[in-house]
């Protein structure tokens, strides 16, 4: 016997070890690569919400931005209004005052003050009276004016006074007065003197007797309005291009409205002109004094152009010239400020409104980069965290994977290391019970033809065989431990297969009870079967409904759950008590699960219910805290009393894997210690409404008897290769082969095997039995040579002890046809070399 794995298993593990970095490297660069995308998409993801922040902050900026210069705007066009009305009004106020045209140019309105402080109130606005001074009449005139500024108290005395002394007076290129009495000027055909008489604020008397045809801009405003006048229009007004007032100290930006003074009976007679003006920083600040902030304005005329920075009360003058940032060029807003006119070349304002920085800044805050790097850091954190969490889960899952590794390790090296003795000692037990059961026969009647072979053990022949079952029932249990293992690692690991037919339930659970009740017997237990489809006093539909109720699953896996709770019951009760099993339909039982589907039918399936089957002892008990963790793996509740050291502990862990991938339930009930228990088993049911001939798994399958010298199947002539590196296990093999009818030779080892199947022998052999683990060259080796040699038809059944779902598929894929596990059982290979037996499919083992 060995005490450490074999080389193959080692080759396997080796193997293994491989497969499992070249996944774990897999795994890794795939997580690098969900990481980086991770990552990608974090990156994305704030530069989209910073963007959608910043977007959203800049739509407010742009609505802002338009809805205050919408504001200018109006209110602009509303100022301009208000001051061509100005002056229109004042205009024909003076022309009813002094009606007739020889009142003029001495015509001193009286009033007039009052009148353009109301205007003041109500428009904001104050306007000046010049009238039309002829040379000839500027004698006259200043004696006029000079009476009417004496008269005046709210005039101060120096009204009207300059240097050369009282008088109309221009400005020369020094900006010196001097008397005009001439209006000679060379910008103008007409010589003429347009003298203020009466000022906008009287308290203000450095324009008084100010001849506004004598500077360029003004002049050329007064001969267009006249010129209109002249033409017969009658909306004359003109609006001057920027100018510097004469009573400024400091240089503001200004315009000039002219209109036109008419006396009332001489409408077509022009005698004077009303002109309202208004400063452009002034007009601003009256604007908006709470909306305006920080921004640009820019006022053009096709001659000049001034820059403004408008913020809230206050128009700062920047300079002469656009000097707005040209950042903000694509935010410009623009309007024409004009009046409607029939003068010739009146000016026609281009106003242009840019935002500033601080404007920009005041809606465009920290507030996007803020959250989105608040963002970035949670997002990151998180993502920190999940890499956190992904190594410790991998180092976790790592850890759980060695630790599953070592348990199938040594799960396969104790099935291989107990199952190989075990082989040898159930074939020699096998073949003494055989022997002894040929030394019984005697030949009754004394001619060939009166022979009647039958079975007569003597007293001592009984009492060896009692024994030799005794030992063989010893051997059975610690298979089924192994078995148990195996079983509990397919679970573990996921790798459960079931075959999903229609079982017929009830017919199945009498099966499973008849074949009990002579272990029950044995035990000194009754077994009693209580099932619900066969109570006579049912109806004959009912009866007949409920035996179209099947379940759909493995027929061999519920078999086994339905055996492992029987076998427990029947060990647990004592002698002389009852053990029941009763199996009943719940018509609307789990309904929140869901039936297996069986591919490829060709029978419709309606979910009906479900079957509750109950298997009650009258053994130890359980308590309640014991019940929770009964279906545990390796689960024995005080073993040695009440197991006395039989069992793996993985019985109902197994069955309730099985039931589970049923998607069925199964749960424990019992009052306490001494009162028993009763394991219920509940699964889905289905309504088979067509059904084909070959339909469903009607009852177990029952394993054929093992044969005796009175039944055993005869081979004649069938010749088989036994491989095996033990002489014992070959021995004992080849004589229940022989004792068979089979014909048997021999090999201690793979690399002899192929040696022979090089040879002219090999095309007398029908079968190879091939061990696994052999010196030399082993099972699959060898069987992977000879497949290579051409013997495709050849059967080669593999044996081994390694009944590990990975080393049984590597066996297969090796080429045997079909793998026995061992302890060998010799009805299984008399069936895979019957004709009428199909080799089961490959990777299932023949336990």
């Amino acid at each position: 016997m060995r005490l450490f794995p074999s080389k193959k298993v080692m080759d396997i593990s080796t193997e293994r070890s491989k497969c499992q970095w070249l996944i774990t490297s897999r795994v890794f660069y795939l997580s690098l690569l969900v990481g980086l995308s991770l990552v990608a998409t974090v990156i994305l993801l704030t530069i989209f919400s910073y963007m959608l922040l910043w977007q959203a902050e800049n739509e407010v900026y742009k609505s802002q931005f338009e809805s205050l210069t919408e504001d200018i705007y109006s209110g602009i066009e509303s100022s301009v209004k208000r001051v061509e009305v100005a002056a229109k009004s004042m205009g024909q106020f003076v022309g009813h005052a002094h009606p007739h045209i020889y009142n003029w140019p001495n015509a001193s309105t009286q009033g007039y003050y009052a009148m353009n402080d109301n205007m003041n109130d109500m428009s904001n606005v104050r306007v000046t009276l010049a009238p039309i001074v002829w040379p000839d009449d500027v004698s006259s005139f200043e004696a006029y004016a000079k009476e009417v500024f004496a008269a005046d108290s709210e005039l101060p005395d120096d009204a009207g006074m300059s240097p050369f002394g009282f008088g109309v007076f221009s400005l020369n290129s020094n900006s010196e007065r001097y008397h005009d009495t001439t209006g000679e000027s060379n910008h103008s055909e007409y010589d003429v003197l347009v003298p203020i008489l009466l000022s906008a604020f009287p308290s203000s008397t450095k324009a008084m007797l100010y001849n506004l045809h004598s500077e360029p801009i003004r002049g050329a405003a007064i001969d267009r309005v006249y010129e209109c006048v002249q033409a017969g229009n009658s909306s004359c007004s003109h609006l001057t291009d920027i100018i510097q007032h004469i009573s400024d100290e400091s240089y503001r930006p200004n315009s000039l409205l002219f209109s036109p003074v008419m006396p009332y009976h001489n409408s077509s007679a022009i005698v004077g002109y009303t002109i309202a003006a208004f400063n452009w920083d002034s007009l601003f600040v009256e604007l908006l004094p709470d909306k305006i902030d920080q921004v640009d304005c820019v006022i053009s005329t096709q001659t000049q152009q001034y820059t403004f920075r408008l913020h809230r009360d206050k128009a700062v003058l920047k300079g002469s010239g656009d000097l707005h940032d040209k950042k903000f060029d694509p935010m410009k807003r623009e309007m024409q400020v004009k009046i409607d006119t029939d003068s010739l070349d009146s000016t026609t304002y281009t106003m242009l409104i840019y935002p500033t920085h601080a404007f920009y800044d005041k809606y465009h805050t920290s507030t996007p980069l803020a959250v989105s790097a608040v963002s970035l850091a949670v997002v990151a954190f998180t993502t920190i965290l999940f890499f956190v969490y992904d190594r410790v889960s991998k180092d976790e899952n790592s850890q759980k994977d060695q630790v599953l590794q070592a348990k199938r390790q040594f799960v396969r090296f104790v099935s291989h290391e107990i199952r190989t003795p075990l082989n040898t000692a159930k074939m020699g037990l096998r073949l003494v019970h055989e022997v002894l059961s040929e030394s019984t026969l005697k030949t009754k009647g004394n001619s060939e033809d009166e022979v009647d072979e039958y079975c007569q053990p003597c007293a001592k022949c009984d009492e060896l065989s009692s024994l030799i079952n005794d030992i063989q029932c010893s051997t059975d249990t610690a298979v089924s431990v192994l078995n148990d293992l195996l079983q509990y690692d397919k679970i573990e690991a996921g790798k459960l297969k079931i075959e999903v037919k229609p079982v017929a339930i009830w017919e199945l659970l009498r099966s499973i009870v008849d074949s009990f009740k002579l272990q029950a017997i044995e035990a000194g237990v009754v077994i009693a079967f209580d099932c619900e489809a066969f109570y006579a006093y049912h109806s004959f539909s009912r009866r007949n409904y409920l035996s179209s109720l099947h379940v759909m699953g493995d027929f061999i896996r519920l078999s086994q759950a339905v055996r492992n709770l029987i076998s427990n019951a029947l060990k647990f009760s004592p002698r002389g008590e009852v053990v029941r099993v009763s199996a009943k339909w719940v018509e609307h039982g789990l309904l929140s699960k869901k039936a297996l589907t069986e591919e490829n039918a060709n029978r419709e399936a309606k979910q009906s219910g479900s079957v509750l089957i109950s298997v009650a002892d009258s053994g130890p008990g359980i308590l309640l805290e014991d019940q929770a963790r009964l279906f545990n793996e390796g689960t024995q509740l005080n073993a040695n009393t009440l197991q006395m050291g039989n069992g793996s502990g993985l019985g109902l862990w197994i069955t309730k894997g099985i039931i589970t991938i049923h998607n069925g339930q199964i749960w424990v009930s019992s009052e306490g210690v001494g009162l028993g228990s009763t394991f219920y088993i509940e699964l889905p049911l289905v309504e088979l409404t067509t059904l084909s001939q070959e339909a469903s798994q009607k009852g177990p399958v029952v394993p054929p008897a093992v044969p005796s010298s009175c039944d055993r199947v005869i081979n004649s002539g069938m010749r088989v290769l036994v491989v095996d590196d033990a002489a014992s296990n070959r021995k004992l093999l080849c004589r229940l082969l022989t004792k068979r009818g089979y014909v048997c030779d021999e090999a201690e080892d793979g690399a002899e095997c192929v040696r022979i199947m090089k040879s002219d022998a090999a095309y007398r052999y029908e079968c190879i039995l091939m061990d696994y683990q052999m010196p030399h060259m082993n099972g699959p080796e060898a069987t992977q040579m000879i497949r290579s040699l051409g013997f495709k038809s050849l059967k080669i059944v593999g044996v081994t002890g390694n009944v590990m779902p990975d080393d049984v598929l590597y066996f297969i894929n090796c080429g045997a046809d079909t793998v026995l596990g061992k302890p060998i059982d010799i009805t299984k290979f008399d069936n895979i070399m019957s004709t009428t037996v199909t080799i089961p499919e490959h990777g299932r083992i023949e336990l």
